[in-house]
């Protein structure tokens, strides 16, 4: 993955109404096949991929505690 580079990644937070926001994540993966294996999750030897990151942050956020804080 360390020849495939950097690749650019871009959050996107928008509020919604009725308290609620909107969070879309675009990772560019052209030509990082490697990389977009790892975080679709296909690797697990590397993580959990974003929907692990991403439904960690949600439980952050809406309980103030997530599943990887000890």
């Amino acid at each position: 993955m360390v020849a495939e580079g950097f690749k650019r990644l871009t959050w996107d937070i928008e509020p919604i109404g009725g308290g609620m926001t909107a969070l879309t994540v675009t990772h560019e993966l052209d030509g990082a096949p490697k990389t977009a294996a790892q975080v679709s999750g296909k690797i697990t030897e590397a993580g959990g991929g974003w929907s692990f990151i991403l439904n960690d942050l949600k439980a952050l956020l809406e309980t103030g505690t997530s599943s990887s804080v000890q």
